[in-house]
């Protein structure tokens, strides 16, 4: 797997782009339909701003190329939806890159809770927040016609393990609020109940701000589980046993620590960001299967938290144009 074309919105961007990363300059192109027409391009990484992923995605799709999309895959369930329909009616892969769910700490997450380690699942917490630039500073953030707002750059991580840990269905209610700024129209932090069932549910938290402890905890009937800071690029996690009697149920009498090193290969723009190489060997792995879409983050998950995060956005008040 090597990255063989890039495209950009100028060719001066796309030729020191390549330069930078060792692409051959013939393969940089000034725009991202040149791209899509590369007949050596086989897998296409759309890292666009939100409200371009659907059209950007959809035309891949449509010229033959699989698709691996930035988080969140699109502005809503509606082009979560098309873009599906299209990877299934040209038979190509397609998988939002949330990342995070390929870490060797979530892998053996979703080993632990799968396999009954912590018995039935009770209840998650998950929390993101960080101190993003000002408007002045980096405007996607907190402009509205590009996308911006807490909920789609960081609520996705946190309402994303929802369906790893409760299945790939609709919770039976969300109670969402939130904060709109009053000058960009986009939510600068969040909070949500989302009830599974009666003896099922989660708390998140998001948040535009200020960094927060950004830990994510699962209780089971057995045991509870911490993914420890930061928990959208995890290295390190700790299962904890209760005992089995009245006496000794509110007791830990195991305790497990799994850590996770990170291989410092190359040189990213943000802390934990090496780790975006897992979702690749996911994206290859099911490349050489021949699957459409990955079963470690199928479409069903993907359409199921598009939709929450739909709903969570309208109790805000968050709306946009798409």
């Amino acid at each position: 797997c090597k990255v063989v074309a890039c495209g950009a919105r100028s060719l001066d961007k796309s030729r020191r782009f390549a330069l930078k990363y060792n692409i051959p300059t013939a393969n940089a192109y000034d725009s991202y339909e040149a791209v899509y027409k590369d007949a050596n391009v086989d897998i296409v990484y759309v890292g666009t701003i939100h409200p371009s992923h659907y059209q950007s995605v959809v035309a891949a799709l449509n010229s033959g190329k699989h698709v691996l999309c930035e988080k969140p895959i699109g502005m809503n369930a509606r082009e979560c939806q098309e873009m599906i329909d299209a990877a299934y009616q040209n038979g190509k892969f397609l998988m939002e890159a949330m990342w995070t769910r390929f870490f060797p700490c979530y892998r053996k997450l979703r080993e632990l809770i799968h396999g009954g380690s912590i018995g039935d699942i009770v209840h998650y917490y998950g929390d993101f927040g960080a101190a993003m630039p000002s408007a002045e500073e980096a405007p996607r953030f907190w402009r509205n016609d590009l996308g911006g707002g807490g909920l789609l750059d960081l609520g996705c991580y946190v309402v994303n393990p929802l369906t790893m840990i409760f299945g790939p269905k609709m919770p039976r209610s969300i109670s969402c609020t939130g904060v709109v700024d009053p000058t960009h129209a986009v939510d600068t932090f969040a909070a949500a109940t989302v009830i599974y069932n009666d003896r099922q549910y989660a708390q998140l938290t998001s948040s535009m701000l200020r960094h927060t402890f950004e830990e994510t905890l699962i209780v089971g009937t057995k045991g509870k589980i911490r993914v420890h800071y930061p928990a959208h690029a995890p290295t390190k996690l700790t299962v904890y046993i209760f005992g089995e009697t009245p006496e000794t149920q509110r007791q830990v009498l195991n305790e497990q620590t799994f850590t996770f090193a990170v291989p410092q290969t190359y040189k990213t723009m943000f802390p934990g960001s090496e780790g975006m190489m897992y979702e690749v060997e996911e994206v290859v792995q099911c490349l050489d299967e021949e699957r459409t879409q990955s079963p470690n983050y199928t479409w069903h998950e993907m359409m199921t938290t598009m939709k929450m995060l739909d709903e969570m956005r309208r109790q805000v008040g968050v709306q946009y144009k798409q």
